[in-house]
């Protein structure tokens, strides 16, 4: 039994290369591909074990893991290939504990408001990033402690931008 996918679904197209990479080693495309949910596979027609592909957005690769150079340390570590960016959330002015992450080794210096529930899985456990949690009053502002400071030691000048009390 074949699967018969309808036309408004699945959209053939051709690349010329440079546009996407097979996902599974991550060297060029170039033929014939279709797209389906977002999704992209090499062919002319639709096949259910057709490889994947994917764009190639230098934004979210990781160069030094498709390096064949660097590449067999991606392969025996298991990470993945995709940056993993923690996003950002804007600040809610309530009072009550607010976190942070701060990018480490980003040139300028990137800090942000992240949620809790980024805060508890990536706190001690990501490496690329340092985290701290504040206590913030609607009345008094954030209470940045001597810890925070270790944490993240740009915070107190992050801050000074949400402060009614700009010194």
């Amino acid at each position: 039994m074949s699967i018969i996918i309808p036309s408004n679904k699945i959209n053939f197209q051709y690349t010329i290369g440079k546009e996407y990479m097979y996902e599974s080693n991550y060297v060029e495309y170039q033929g014939y591909y279709y797209e389906i949910n977002n999704k992209f596979f090499v062919g002319q027609e639709f096949n259910t074990n057709a490889p994947t592909l994917i764009k190639m957005n230098f934004d979210n690769i990781n160069l030094l893991k498709i390096n064949p150079k660097t590449s067999l340390y991606s392969k025996i570590s298991n990470t993945s290939i995709v940056k993993n960016e923690l996003p950002s959330i804007p600040l809610i002015p309530v009072s009550g504990d607010k976190y942070f992450a701060k990018k480490l080794n980003s040139n300028p210096i990137r800090i942000f408001f992240i949620s809790k529930d980024i805060f508890e899985k990536n706190n001690g456990k990501n490496s690329l990033y340092s985290f701290t949690k504040i206590q913030f009053d609607e009345e008094w502002g954030f209470d940045i402690t001597p810890q925070n400071k270790k944490d993240i030691p740009e915070i107190d000048i992050f801050l000074k931008e949400y402060s009614s009390n700009p010194e």
